[in-house]
């Protein structure tokens, strides 16, 4: 089975690079507040790939 990022770029290509940035955890909680939701965590994890972790309810 072929991961779901990888056909997603096959699909749709590179997104727009004004759109290729690092987003912060900050930035996902602003983001998601101006949306209506209210977070509850929003963390960045370090391990082999950053990721972030993010809670948040509507």
């Amino acid at each position: 089975m072929r991961e779901p990022g990888l056909r997603s770029l096959r699909a749709f290509g590179l997104p727009p690079r004004q759109m290729r940035r690092s987003v912060s955890p900050d930035d996902l909680r602003s983001l998601a507040e101006t949306r209506g939701f209210t977070v509850d965590e929003a963390v960045l994890i370090r391990n082999r790939v950053n990721a972030i972790y993010f809670k948040a309810m509507k």
